[in-house]
This record gives structure tokens, sequence and C-alpha cells, in this order.
């Protein structure tokens, strides 16, 4: 992080002990280049920290796990909240984290992979519509959004596919709450895997989430008259959904390259 340090030092004349002051504000979490390079599991694996802190009605751990995986302020965050940031993360992320590194391996095989994670670890670090990043994330962000475009329309189909072999969970309500809210988010992407395991789990997700000491967003993915935040049943269920659906795109993957004789180009 020194180099974007550095940057915004010279540019935006930003001290390093403000840098050093941000980083340990809980309103603000950097992520770290490890847990980018293995986003999804560490996503799954912090979710399980969670459950268990939540197990225990431990708000303060709560708030320091579900910070690891979210960049909204946690101040004013509920248990409830709490839960319902960690579902959605874990859906989000095994777009980010799954399907759309395997899209571009099918496609542009390996370096497919490599300029994807490039630019969504960009968008992780910068890609924030605040004081510091607005200018020099910009760019990262829109990259972002269009390289997941149509992954996240995939990860909206396999969500609610493997929501079907799980009793407690809705794959119909899943496929439908997907494509109903959706476009309700800012991100032209988050929108399909948070409202998708929202109806599959036949919870509300979302509600108000606020960044930097403002109301960044107050809407509300899923039914009416479904329960708002989660459980650790629920954040369970999540992690559970998200590995079988990563099983079932490896499969299918695998599959599709084997017998379609298709091969990437680069390969």
């Amino acid at each position: 992080m020194n180099i974007w340090v550095e940057y915004w030092k010279k540019e935006n004349r930003i001290s390093l002990n403000n840098h050093a002051q941000m980083r340990e504000n809980s309103k603000w979490v950097e992520p770290d280049k490890k847990d980018i390079q293995k986003r999804f599991c560490q996503t799954r694996e912090d979710a399980s920290k969670f459950a268990a802190a939540m197990e225990k009605e431990d708000l303060s751990l709560s708030k320091v796990t579900v910070g690891k995986l979210v960049g909204r302020d946690t101040n004013l965050m509920d248990l409830p909240a709490c839960g319902r940031a960690t579902v959605e993360s874990v859906g989000e992320n095994f777009n980010d984290g799954v399907i759309a590194p395997i899209f571009y391996f099918c496609l542009f095989g390996i370096p497919g992979i490599l300029v994807y994670k490039v630019v969504n670890t960009l968008d992780s670090m910068v890609g924030y519509r605040n004081e510091q990043y607005q200018d020099f994330g910009w760019c990262s962000a829109k990259l972002d959004d269009l390289m997941s475009f149509m992954p996240a329309r995939i990860s909206w189909l396999f969500l609610s596919s493997a929501a079907v072999f799980y009793p407690q969970l809705s794959g119909s309500n899943a496929l439908k709450v997907g494509w109903r809210d959706h476009f309700k988010l800012p991100s032209f992407n988050a929108g399909w895997c948070e409202a998708t395991v929202a109806g599959a789990l036949k919870i509300k997700l979302c509600g108000p989430i606020w960044r930097d000491g403002r109301l960044a967003q107050n809407v509300w993915l899923g039914r009416q008259g479904d329960r708002e935040g989660a459980t650790v049943k629920d954040i369970k269920l999540v992690n559970s959904l998200a590995l079988t659906s990563s099983l079932i795109g490896s499969g299918f993957t695998m599959v599709m390259l084997c017998f379609s004789g298709f091969l990437p180009f680069f390969s």
C-alpha cells in the first residue's frame, strides 16, 4: 500500500499520520493483499468467525469481524445488521472470487484470470466514492463493473440452481428475487448475487448502510413479508450454498471444456 500512500500524499497532500489514523478507524477497512488473493475462501472463513461471535452475542467482536468483510461504518450496526452484511459479502464474493475468474479463464486462459484479478483488486483498494479515491479509483471501478457484467448474471443462475438442493432454501424464490431486485443497488452487478441469496434464504438484506458518517443507501432486497437481518443459521447456510454453487460452476466448466473442444485464447 506504500505506493498508494505516496501517490496520494503527493497529489492530495494527505499526511502519513492521517493515513495511519484512517486505517485504524473502524469506519475504513483496507483489504489485505493476501486476503484479496484468496478472497472467496477468506470470506467464508471470516463469515464462520462472525457466526461464532454472533452465537455468543458478542456485538463488539462481531463488528470487528464484519469490518474485515465490508467497507462500511460498523459503529451503528447491531447484530442483525452485521449478519446481513456477512451474508451479502459471501454472496457478492462468490462472483468476484469464483465465477468471474472461471469465466475469464474460459475465454482467455490464465492471462484472463490475471487481468480480471488486477482490475478487481484495484477496485477493492481504490474504487471508492470518497474524497481520497474519487478520481483515481474511477477507472478501476468502471472496468470492474464492465468485466463483472456477465459473470454476475451467471452467478445468479448458479446460486438459484444450487439452492434447489437445500430443503431450507428456495431456488425458485432466489431466481425471482434476484431478477426483481438486482437493480435496486447502485452497483450494476452486486445486486444479482445479494438479491439472489436474500431470496434463497427468504430474508431481507441490505437496509440502511452508512459510509464515512453518512447514509449511503437505504434499500431492502427480498420479499416484503420476509424477516430482516440474518441469523447464525443463515450464515452457515449461505456459506454452504456458495460452496455448492462453486462446485457446480467448476464442474460445469470442466465438462464444457472437455466435451466442447473449445480452447481459451492464449491457451
